[in-house]
């Protein structure tokens, strides 16, 4: 059987949704809508698929609605989706608020129809290397882990979406956030949060922002993002555990490195650039969600509880003091 899908946004993100789908089997991209007409016509040509106004794709005979526009946006498409009985894709977060996040996971309930949330950096191949090293025990039990993540600034028009922080939430929520829900899938939930940001005007030309965890366990994690102006990005990632350190920095040709306490090396291969991209290995475990297969980082529990995080962030970045979450019940 194949999957019939439909992709709401046809930016940045929804493009590369769809040549992701060109790699995946079971699937076809059969619709794209925009609120730029224009925008969605190009994305169907090169895609052979067909361009439709909004409403028309939720209507139409589709098994998936992929959601890749705007975080302010995300809620109510979700709803839209699961009122037509329509499994649902997501980009993350969820929303911009946390009524809003649980409004679309509650509709999604009642209408007895799937939502896949989409934390694709997790699936960026040195985080996921990372995760399976960790993961295979060698190392012992992570201590302190600390992920870098640079983009050279964002786009200079006002216009631009992430360039609000009431739409996007700035660096904390649109780029740190589903670093935080692959340390919630890796190192389990948060129990502190604090942050700091240079997010202190409502029109970002450019944003610093550093957050501050203390998982359940013990695990302590530091978030560095920014939009600063710069000619290129630059991800750094390391996992201090008890038994060796794991290391990796875009910016140097090494490998991700792991040591182990007793001096053994190792070098987890290069990350290559034909290797699986974070977009195809992310959305294929959104597909194999739907058959029932085994795929953690899809927990809409780990979607919401990023959520908690990412905003108690934003508030601490806001006010300058530290919140702690309500312990897990599990």
């Amino acid at each position: 059987m194949t999957l019939r899908i439909g992709l709401i946004g046809c930016g940045a993100a929804g493009q590369a949704h769809a040549a992701a789908y060109r790699e995946i089997e079971g699937v076809e991209l059969r619709a794209v809508a925009d609120i730029d007409a224009a925008v969605a016509a190009r994305l169907a040509a090169a895609t052979s698929c067909e361009a439709m106004p909004l409403e028309e794709l939720l209507d139409a005979d589709l098994d998936i609605i992929d959601i890749a526009t705007p975080t302010s946006n995300h809620a109510d498409l979700v709803q839209e989706a699961a009122r037509r009985g329509k499994d649902v894709f997501c980009e993350t977060p969820l929303a911009r608020t946390m009524d809003q996040a649980q409004a679309a996971v509650n509709a999604c309930r009642e209408a007895g129809v799937r939502l896949i949330p989409l934390h694709l950096n997790a699936f960026m191949p040195p985080l996921r290397r990372a995760a399976a090293i960790l993961a295979g025990g060698s190392l012992g039990r992570a201590g302190v882990v600390r992920i870098t993540r640079r983009r050279p600034g964002i786009p200079a028009s006002a216009g631009d979406w992430r360039r609000s922080l009431k739409e996007s939430g700035g660096v904390i929520l649109d780029l740190l956030a589903q670093d935080i829900a692959f340390l919630i899938g890796c190192c389990g939930r948060v129990q502190r949060v604090y942050a700091a940001s240079t997010a202190y005007r409502e029109i970002l030309a450019g944003e610093y922002a550093l957050v501050s965890l203390r998982m359940e366990n013990g695990i302590i994690a530091h978030l560095d993002g920014n939009w600063l102006p710069r000619d290129h990005g630059g991800d750094e990632l390391e996992i201090a555990a008890s038994n060796g350190l794991i290391a990796y920095s875009e910016e140097n040709t090494a490998p991700l490195r792991f040591t182990t306490a007793d001096g053994v090396a190792g070098r987890h291969g290069l990350i290559s650039p034909v290797e699986e991209d974070m977009y195809v290995a992310g959305l294929k475990e959104a597909v194999d969600c739907l058959s029932g297969k085994p795929t953690p980082l899809a927990d809409i529990e780990i979607a919401l509880h990023t959520m908690e995080v990412a905003l108690a962030a934003l508030k601490s970045a806001i006010t300058g003091q530290v919140f702690t979450l309500a312990q897990s019940r599990r």
